[in-house]
């Protein structure tokens, strides 16, 4: 009879009940674990998922009649106070509240640009999170060798002519803390700003189009789903529209494009409006700090132009040589799911961020712009991963020249317009579920504000066993295998209609 592989045992605990940092001994190793991290970015829609999974060796090979899946129902996922956290862990939502608070106090920023004669405003998803320490330094805290780095907060800044970082902090004392400059002044040009709440100013740009327009013609072709003309009819849907950056456009310049679509009523959901696109599109030059030097041009209407302005788009439909599509527009079941998982009604939460299962052991932490990361990552106490974590998520769009588009997820955000994982749906029950600070959602039209930042909870970590063998082989009338355990580190962030997905996975003598 073959003989049982045994579990591999747990990290040798310290006094304080955390992992010890220390390697075992080379004898007590079954060989170097071999990683494999395959990154995938893919488009679809309503939200984001990235999902890292740390592969358990040792998984058990049975002999009928041992059940293949053994005593391993139980979670052996344990949470402690770890290094990493104290050091490569992001901003807690404390932290973000009194660094925010401070720096506007010594600066005179406003919050976000949430009006238009705001002129010096903390901008983007990244505006005020962790400037992680030297790795150096780092390094040997980690390994008990040197003192514990102070943290400082990175702290992004716009005003009315230029982009502006600093260094701020240390955060543990803000009595002393100091504003250094990190990214020289007029290096960033204020066409690269960052933020998304600017966007607001363009419905009055939009909305006097429309108006121009008139209802001779825009009713004629889409109905009455105009709000800003006569006649308008909710029960027909409603028109909107959606920004998008144009990545193409000339240096020094920023612009963005205006696609209308049409929300349709109930009981259809707002989210199927990404199904009921409008072909009425422009361009709007944002450049300017002066949102009255803000201007309208390449307008298409049926997929015909561009016309410079409503103006010369209305000469062209007086002179006959513009045609009208008329587009038709349904809702009904059909675009909004009709059947969803019951939700749980306990979230298991954990302030550490440390976590320890079998022979690993890591720290997890979600930034504000690129979302989840998993640092100091040790198999048997020796580390093999300093950090992991996505530097972006691109979707980029085909299309004419004017119809292209690339979305960069980390300048809207991959973790702040999310909402908490819900048990039993994102998670399993058993999940456990961790922290990060949220200034700028869930909904996409709140005013981002960091001394307001909330607690929200947008990772679950979980063990499970695999419902399948990963070989199996039937000999002598007695069959083999060999099941493996897995724990996942999960994190879905909504961006749009964009969604990630990404995956690590490590082996030990198997490739995974």
């Amino acid at each position: 009879m073959p003989a049982v592989d045994e579990e591999r045992p747990h990290l040798v605990d310290c006094q304080d009940g955390s992992p010890s940092s220390q390697a075992a001994p080379r004898s007590a190793r079954c060989g170097r674990p071999c990683v494999v991290v395959p990154l995938m970015l893919c488009a679809a829609a309503l939200g984001s998922l990235v999902t890292l999974r740390l592969q358990k060796a040792g998984a058990v090979l049975t002999t009928v009649p041992m059940s293949p899946y053994h005593d391993r129902l139980q979670s052996s996922v344990r949470f402690f106070p770890s290094r990493a956290s104290e050091v490569l862990g992001e901003l807690s939502v404390k932290e973000v509240q009194e660094i925010s608070a401070w720096f506007m106090l010594q600066t005179g920023a406003a919050p976000c640009r949430a009006f238009e004669n705001v002129s010096t405003w903390l901008a983007g998803p990244s505006a005020v999170e962790l400037l992680r320490p030297p790795k150096a330094e780092t390094l040997a805290y980690l390994d008990g060798k040197g003192v514990k780095p102070p943290r400082f907060a990175r702290v992004t800044m716009v005003t009315n002519s230029s982009v502006l970082e600093f260094k701020v902090g240390p955060v543990e004392d803000l009595s002393k803390a100091k504003i250094s400059e990190l990214v020289p002044k007029g290096a960033i040009p204020y066409s690269k700003r960052p933020g998304f709440e600017e966007t607001w100013f363009v419905k009055p740009i939009y909305d006097a189009v429309v108006t121009e327009l008139g209802a001779s013609l825009l009713v004629k072709a889409f109905g009455p789903i105009w709000p800003q003309l006569a006649g308008y009819d909710p029960s027909r849907g409603t028109v909107s529209f959606l920004p998008r950056n144009d990545p193409l456009a000339p240096r020094g310049t920023r612009r963005i494009r205006i696609k209308s679509v049409v929300v349709p009523p109930a009981p259809s959901r707002p989210d199927a409006q990404w199904l009921n696109p409008l072909p009425l599109d422009m361009e709007v030059n944002i450049t300017a700090w002066n949102v009255s030097e803000w201007s309208i041009n390449h307008i298409t209407f049926c997929n015909q132009g561009p016309f410079d302005s409503p103006k010369t788009l209305l000469q062209a439909y007086s002179k006959g040589q513009l045609q009208i599509c008329n587009a038709t527009f349904s809702a009904g079941h059909w675009d909004t799911p009709q059947r969803e998982s019951p939700r749980g009604t306990l979230r298991n939460e954990s302030h550490h961020n440390g976590v320890s299962w079998g022979p690993w052991s890591f720290s997890v932490t979600q930034r504000p712009s690129t979302g989840i990361a998993v640092t100091d990552i040790r198999f048997r106490g020796e580390r093999i991963v300093y950090e992991l974590a996505l530097m972006d998520s691109q979707a980029i769009y085909g299309g004419s020249l004017r119809d292209q588009f690339m979305y960069s997820d980390s300048a809207y955000t991959m973790s702040q317009w999310s909402t908490s994982l819900e048990p039993g749906v994102d998670c399993p029950d058993k999940a456990t579920y961790l922290s990060a600070a949220n200034w700028m959602g869930p909904d996409m039209s709140r005013r981002p504000d960091p001394r307001e930042a909330q607690e929200f909870w947008p990772i679950c970590v979980f063990d499970w066993v695999e419902d399948h063998e990963i070989w199996r082989h039937m000999d002598a009338a007695q069959s083999r295998g060999y099941v493996r355990k897995t724990v996942v580190v999960r994190s879905i962030a909504t961006v749009g209609t964009l969604e990630v997905f990404g995956g690590w996975g490590t082996c030990d003598g198997h490739e995974r």
